[in-house]
This record gives structure tokens, C-alpha cells and sequence, in this order.
């Protein structure tokens, strides 16, 4: 399929004359809106449910609740990044037949890639590195890997979001299928508020040591008081890459924070080959698009047979080039690939040392 026959349909509804409403008032329903306005497109006014917004203004234009779309013919871009799926099923379910997702849009000259890299290329990374993608399905072990990684070259070649709902495991142990954890190290890239490491704790009770990493001051703070109670944590306030350095940082004080050229803080990033001193370890990653560089800075731990769940979705290329830096550095893995939402998010891939 080419990009104008995905983009057609939903380019005829917005030039329809059909009353225009944007789903979504925070960052990305501004970026539509400029989108739209820029393509001569009249909105009637921002949607959202969220009370923070209600009664407010974006972009000089009214914010209402959902309810006041009272026309089911009426065109509804959702401007949703994590909750897409919820609000598009919601509206679809309510009898709207005109509804946009907003990443359609990246296909026509939308560029979010400030605040949100997902999209970003996505379609032609997939035309153009085609062979790569196909490649993965000698990789994988088992049968829902192959079916998962059918989903997302799907997604990739129709934008169909419904699709993630045939493979997503939302209710699984995210990161934590397939390991056994008897005396693991536990590393915990971009621990957040430090919610993964106490789920790897409630399964692990007899874990050696854990090395955490939380590089946005507000969530470091909350990481060091919710892991006080434990034994044997290491907490850093820094990020993780392939070597030493300071990079601008975006601190949101949410698990949205990333490094970002035009970022509002400065971070120190480190290896975790010179952080992490055993032998090997359990490396849990998801680190906001520098999953690459930190497996680069962790070939040590890697070549010594370290378990891996790794992040693989904030650039559309990690899909492949990740598994590729993996067996590059060490070739005794199993790979197993899982998806945990109804969105572009969540896809782990788990590399499980077969020697």
C-alpha cells in the first residue's frame, strides 16, 4: 500500500466540509491544530474529558467536554498519544463514523518528532528496509513472536490501529516473561518512578543487587523513596548511553522525559559496562530511544551471556536494528517478541542466553 492510499480517505473527510472537532488538548492536539490550520481546515473547538482542560483555551480555541459533539457525522481527530486506542474505541462504539487517528497525519508533513519519535519515518523505514524487517522471522522462537512481529509490519504498512489488539499481552508481567530470577543482578534503565524494580523484587525476593536509573530529577526523587525499604539498591541519577558525556535533557517529571537536543535540563550519561562491576546481570531497557546506544556501552555484559528486555518501539528502526546489535556482540540468544498495549507502545523483545 502507498502512502496516498492510506492518507486519501481521511484527507477527503477533513476537506468534506464536515464539521471538525480535535480529541485532546494537551501537546499533540496543538501540533494538529497548527497542522490543520496550516491546511486551511477549520476547527470548531478542542474535546477533552480531562477537567485540567475543560473550560480553558488552546490556541485562543474553546476546550469542551466530549459531550458536546452531538453529531455523529462530525470529523474527530484524535490528538491522544497514550490513550488513542480508548478514546477512538469509545467514540467508535457511540456511532461515530468520521474519526482520524492523529498519526495518519505524520504521512502528510504533521512532524511531532519533538515530543513524540514513534511515527517518525515509520512508514518508509519499512519500505525501505523491507528484507530487515522479513529477516526477523528466522530470529524468533516461538509462534506469538512471528505473529506478533506480523502486527507491527502490518501496522507499519496499513496505519490500522486496531490491529495491536489481536497480540497485545496487557495484562502480562511486562518485562518479566521467560526468566528465571533466582540471584539476579537486576538493572533497571529508566526505572521511572521505580515501580519495575518492585515488581522484579515481588518476584524475585532473593535478588544480589540492583542498579537503577532515573535520569529526571522529579521521578529520581520518588525512585529514592520508594526503594528506600529494600536491601542492596543502587539508585543514579543519570542516563544511559554508549559513553561518557552531558546531554540536554527534557525533565516532564513523567515517564514521557527523554534526551532532547532542546531539552530544559543537562544530564550525565554513563556506560553500564563501567557501572555495573559482576560479571553479568538481568537488563531490563527503556530508556526513551537510547535503547542502541546503551546495548553499545554494555557489550561486556552482553558477551557474558546477560538476559535482555529491551524497549522496542521509540524509533521505528530499533525493531530490527536492535535484535542486529545483539547478535552482533553475542550470538547465543533466543529471542521471544511480546507487545503489552492497544498502541504503537510497549513491544519488548527478550534475549535469553541459550548456552
Amino acid at each position: 500500500m502507498r502512502k496516498e492510499e492510506i492518507l486519501n480517505k481521511y484527507i477527503c473527510l477533513l476537506n468534506s466540509n464536515k464539521e471538525v472537532f480535535i480529541y485532546g488538548a494537551r501537546i499533540c492536539g496543538e501540533y494538529v491544530y497548527k497542522y490543520l490550520t496550516d491546511n486551511n481546515i477549520k476547527v470548531k473547538c478542542f474535546v477533552d474529558d480531562d477537567e485540567c482542560f475543560v473550560g480553558k483555551t488552546v490556541k485562543g480555541v474553546n476546550v469542551y467536554p466530549s459531550s458536546i459533539i452531538d453529531n455523529t457525522n462530525a470529523v474527530v481527530v484524535v490528538a491522544a498519544v497514550h490513550c488513542m486506542y480508548e478514546i477512538s474505541s469509545k467514540l467508535k462504539n457511540k456511532g461515530f463514523k468520521n474519526i482520524i487517528p492523529f498519526f495518519i497525519l505524520t504521512l502528510q508533513n504533521l512532524n511531532i518528532s519533538d515530543f513524540c519519535q514513534f511515527y517518525d519515518n515509520l512508514f518508509d523505514d519499512y519500505i525501505e528496509n523491507k528484507n530487515k524487517y522479513h529477516n526477523l522471522f528466522n530470529i524468533f522462537k516461538d509462534e506469538l513472536s512471528k505473529k506478533t512481529l506480523d502486527v507491527l509490519i502490518q501496522f507499519r504498512e496499513t496505519y490500522d490501529w486496531s490491529l495491536f489488539a489481536k497480540v497485545s499481552q496487557y495484562y502480562r508481567n511486562q518485562y518479566f516473561d521467560f526468566f528465571n530470577y533466582n540471584n539476579d543482578v537486576f538493572v533497571d534503565g529508566g526505572c521511572f518512578d521505580g515501580d519495575t524494580t518492585e515488581q522484579f523484587i515481588g518476584l524475585n525476593k532473593k535478588y544480589k543487587k540492583v542498579y537503577a536509573f532515573e535520569p529526571d530529577p522529579v521521578s529520581f526523587k520518588k525512585v529514592q523513596v520508594n526503594l528506600q525499604k529494600y536491601n542492596n539498591i543502587n539508585i543514579f541519577d543519570k542516563g544511559l548511553s554508549d559513553k561518557q558525556e552531558i546531554l540536554a535533557f527534557n525533565a516532564l517529571g513523567d515517564a514521557d522525559s527523554s534526551f532532547n537536543e532542546h531539552g530544559n535540563s543537562k544530564v550525565e550519561t554513563v556506560c553500564l559496562d563501567d557501572i555495573v562491576t559482576e560479571e553479568k546481570a538481568f537488563i531490563k531497557l527503556d530508556v526513551e530511544g537510547f535503547e542502541y546506544k546503551t546495548i553499545c556501552g554494555a557489550r561486556r555484559l552482553i558477551s557474558n551471556n546477560s538476559k535482555l528486555a529491551v524497549a522496542l518501539y521509540h524509533h521505528p528502526y530499533d525493531l530490527w536494528q536492535i535484535p542486529e546489535l545483539i547478535l552482533s556482540i553475542n550470538k547465543n540468544y533466543d529471542f521471544y517478541l511480546r507487545h503489552y498495549s492497544n498502541t504503537i507502545f510497549d513491544t519488548v523483545i527478550y534475549a535469553i542466553p541459550n548456552v
